[in-house]
């Protein structure tokens, strides 16, 4: 009886977890938290109708519930949860296309690129160039919409050909600026998938981009288009809750992810629930799991839900400029994004920057069965992480690997959210933090 007991300390280390829930508790707490936002009222969290500052206030509002401590203190901000900040980028209000006189649904059947800018074009001539410009270099698109398919051919030998002789001509921009100056007026690029993003230096003419599998008869003779956007300076804000530590206060965790998503384009709305109502959402349960008396940490914790990642990573930048706890107390950041669908595991990113920090991370993944594998990746300016790391912070950037393939598109709603391995992940970031405290 001895003999087992001891074998069983030896191979299973003490866990730390401390005061939990059950997993249906916590994956029903997940679910509310993800649903309220990434319903249609928060608009996706972008910059229209203040989608962004509805979920915002959303976030606050539970870190106030919870006891959470704000941490700021300007006088501007609404919200003593908030860290208020500025940056531009370019806004969609209204879009249209028409392809042989069928009006294109915006969001499921095409979209408007980051880069393009506003125009209205009557119905005119599609020239369409396949996959290059180089044999039409003579054309004149005079007034004309030119359509290309973004990308090189599919067929291996055709591929290697076009690059071979047309190597220039690779990237969908080069061949957009080529087309223009032979007097194209508007563009439509044919993607096999709508993956919508934010620009601050958009063109000033109009460039769609149209799902494949919608293009009428694969291709098209006469084309409309019609987009309303405005490089617009936007006014939005961090929100930051803190629970004080108990023993070394003056050692700072930092737990984030970033509750902002795109917004819309015309009616259409991208939701943003993988990407990342999840991460919010988790990011909500572990604070409201510290800040529980039994639970309480003995370094200081910040919970940050960074605003603006999307377009360009501007609420951490800010952070980091503007750190409301000095970087030198900061010993460890994690970051959490899209963690909703955790099938096939998570990929760690600066895991091969802080291999001691990962090797725990997958150490205890293992203890508690957590997820099939963490795989270790290099810093990438990908997520909030990236500018800590940039000043020597410590800091992991999971993420989840597996499920629906729905990203930046109107399609990445509640209802695709599966919610898998959701409960493992909290005690995974638990039991990690924790053992940070721990070392």
């Amino acid at each position: 009886m001895k003999k087992s007991y001891l074998l069983f300390i030896c191979f299973f280390p003490m866990i730390l977890l401390g005061q939990m829930p059950d997993r249906s508790t916590v994956l029903e707490r997940g679910r509310r938290h993800a649903r309220v936002l990434s319903a249609p009222e928060m608009a996706g969290r972008g910059y229209q109708e203040n989608g962004a500052l509805k979920a915002a206030r959303y976030i606050a509002g539970e870190f106030k519930s919870f006891g959470l401590q704000p941490v700021n203190e300007v006088e501007e901000s609404e919200n003593p949860y908030f860290q208020p900040f500025s940056f531009s980028t370019n806004i969609v209000d209204t879009l249209a296309l028409c392809l042989d006189g069928k009006d294109l649904e915006e969001g499921s059947q095409f979209i408007a690129a980051s880069i393009s800018g506003r125009g209205t074009i009557e119905k005119t001539k599609v020239y369409d160039l396949g996959y290059g410009l180089p044999k039409d270099l003579k054309k004149n698109f005079q007034g004309g919409i030119v359509m290309f398919r973004s990308g090189l051919p599919p067929k291996k030998a055709k591929r290697k050909r076009f690059v071979e002789k047309y190597k220039d001509f690779k990237n969908d921009q080069v061949k957009i600026k080529m087309a223009r100056h032979l007097g194209a007026e508007g563009f439509v690029v044919v993607k096999e998938k709508l993956t919508a993003g934010f620009n601050p230096l958009p063109l000033n003419f109009p460039v769609l981009e149209v799902l494949a599998s919608e293009l009428p008869n694969n291709k098209a003779k006469t084309g409309a288009i019609g987009i309303d956007t405005k490089l617009t300076k936007i006014t939005t804000q961090n929100v930051i809750g803190m629970i004080p530590g108990q023993t070394d206060p003056d050692s700072v965790l930092i737990l984030c992810a970033h509750y902002d998503h795109l917004g819309k384009q015309g009616d259409a709305i991208f939701y943003g629930g993988n990407d990342n109502a999840s991460g919010t959402s988790l990011l909500l349960a572990l604070a409201e799991h510290y800040a529980r008396p039994g639970n309480r940490p003995d370094y200081t914790m910040l919970f940050i839900a960074f605003g603006a990642e999307e377009a360009g990573l501007h609420g951490s930048r800010y952070y980091v400029k503007n750190p409301l706890r000095p970087l030198e107390e900061t010993v460890f950041v994690l970051n959490m994004d899209l963690m909703a669908n955790g099938d096939e595991g998570i990929t760690a990113v600066a895991g091969y920057e802080f291999p001691e920090e990962f090797a725990l991370l997958e150490k205890i993944n293992k203890e508690l069965d957590a997820v099939p594998v963490v795989k270790p990746n290099g810093n990438r300016a990908n997520s909030d992480h990236y500018f800590f790391v940039k000043e020597g912070v410590p800091a992991l950037f999971i993420f989840t690997m597996g499920g629906p393939p729905h990203y930046h598109d109107v399609h990445d709603t509640y209802e695709e959210m599966r919610f898998s391995r959701y409960y493992e992940l909290y005690r995974l970031c638990i039991e990690f933090m924790n053992r940070i405290m721990k070392r």
